[in-house]
């Protein structure tokens, strides 16, 4: 059965505005049913990293490896960034989420994934929204990370980019008859 291994690091966030301190909340979710984890975590979150000149260093690993009886329902990673303060005297404060499919050649490769996060332009909500941000519902924009499909009913804003750098290992999909 075809295996492949995604070994990497979550490297760094550069947030749109400046912030006292982030961290990540991550995932690897196959597409669909063929796919079996048979190693590493597919979620997680960082520790909270100070900012420093416009970003935040993490420098966390992510080690994943599956076995597929199909190419189809490709991997793909999803993120949310949280904020905290300095000091972290309150919860954290949902700042931004990204996801991008990993990369099915085999190699070195360097993804940054462009944050969003939805919003009020205008208007009282957006006001409130401005001064006293709210946490969305998880579940909600959890749905809205994996089927892009429906975000078009949802107004965003760009809010940041997270660079992950992966390697990919890929084997037995020659002898399936598979190209990558």
């Amino acid at each position: 059965m075809p295996q492949v291994h995604f070994i990497g690091e979550i490297e760094e966030v550069q947030p749109a505005k400046s912030m006292d301190a982030l961290s990540v909340t991550f995932g690897v979710a196959p597409g669909n049913g063929a796919w079996f984890l048979q190693g590493g975590d597919v979620m997680g979150e960082t520790h909270t990293s100070d900012m420093d000149e416009g970003r935040a260093v993490l420098n966390h690993p992510m080690d994943v490896h599956f076995t597929t009886s199909s190419s189809e329902g490709w991997p793909f990673f999803v993120c949310e960034v949280w904020e905290r303060d300095s000091i972290q005297t309150h919860d954290r404060v949902f700042r931004g989420c990204g996801c991008a499919f990993l990369p099915a050649a085999a190699g070195k490769h360097v993804l940054e994934l462009k944050l969003w996060r939805p919003c009020e332009l205008s208007g009282i909500p957006g006001f409130y929204d401005m001064v006293l941000p709210q946490n969305p519902n998880l579940k909600s924009l959890r749905e809205l990370i994996v089927k892009p499909f429906v975000r078009s009913d949802v107004q965003t804003e760009s809010c940041g980019v997270v660079r992950v750098t992966v390697n990919v290992l890929t084997r037995g999909f020659a002898e399936q008859g598979v190209i990558l």
